[in-house]
């Protein structure tokens, strides 16, 4: 009896093409979707340094070319001060830094030697980088003068500038490639197991309204072989969802599986899970 049972709930849902579409071809557009979306995001980010230098030294090109060797920041040179700080007053830009005249000279002779870096506080997360950056070279060029006049003086530079501290740089590879794609399919497929719940509310509200409980009621079938009869089905059919989009994730976009074992297990529980909880609204509607 409940084998039949079995096979009747099986056949009535898999010609169900509504059920079709809300367990299969609703999460596969979602997953194209994001998946399209979420690939064409680009990841660099680039900050722009508007700048004005007004020494046209060697010294000063120097600097502005070490604020620009790196491609994740942009150099922008201004007409004038005047035009650059009425554009940040405005907000069409972020930061500003102005190298005044007499920078080399100035340098060269040990005197303060300011470079004026002119920032907007509202846009902070655009403004540290660059701030970061503008301090790292000034180091650098603090470094190079002290080396340069220790070496005059005949003091070995190397030893005295010494920071003492080794910096040990390890790459860490990934084990396997991960992008946005490897969690979509997952969270789209988790998600949409969900909707079975509404095709086995309506299943049971259906054996009601047609007087299909109440022949089963004159049956040798107990109450508890009814629903194991109407349970297991659903358990195959997401099991069944679960396994179409996994495979259609890992054919069309490579997404690795893992361990089947260990998978097969999540999978059975979030069935199990799922469709019990369809169960139990199913129950609670026919009270």
């Amino acid at each position: 009896m409940i084998y039949g049972l079995f096979r009747f709930e099986l056949k009535k849902n898999l010609k169900d093409k509504g059920l079709l579409f809300w367990m299969l071809i609703l999460p596969i557009l979602f997953i194209v979707l994001f998946g399209y979306i979420f690939s064409n995001q680009t990841t660099d980010v680039t900050f722009d340094i508007p700048y004005m230098d007004e020494d046209q030294s060697e010294m000063s090109e120097q600097f502005i070319s070490a604020l620009g060797s790196s491609d994740t920041f942009e150099l922008h040179a201004q007409e004038s001060p005047d035009e650059a700080m009425e554009q940040l007053e405005n907000g069409d830009i972020n930061t500003f830094v102005h190298i005044p005249s007499g920078f080399e000279d100035q340098m060269m002779s040990g005197e303060e030697n300011p470079v004026f870096f002119h920032y907007n506080p509202v846009n902070e997360e655009s403004v540290a980088p660059v701030r970061s950056l503008i301090e790292n070279v000034s180091y650098s060029f603090q470094e190079d003068g002290m080396r340069s006049a220790l070496n005059d003086a005949e003091l070995d530079a190397d030893e005295i500038l010494d920071s003492g501290i080794e910096i040990v740089a390890e790459e860490q590879v990934a084990s396997a490639e991960f992008d946005t794609i490897t969690h979509i399919i997952p969270g789209y497929t988790v998600m949409f197991t969900f909707f079975i719940m509404i095709s086995m509310v309506m299943s049971f509200v259906k054996d009601m309204q047609n007087g299909m409980v109440a022949r089963l009621a004159s049956t040798p079938l107990t109450k508890y072989q009814y629903l194991l009869g109407k349970w297991f089905p659903y358990i195959l059919i997401v099991l069944a969802q679960i396994a179409a989009l996994l495979l259609f994730g890992y054919f069309v976009y490579g997404v690795e599986l893992g361990n089947i074992a260990a998978l097969f297990l999540i999978s059975l529980a979030l069935a199990v899970i799922t469709t019990g909880w369809g169960l139990a609204l199913s129950l609670n509607h026919e009270k």
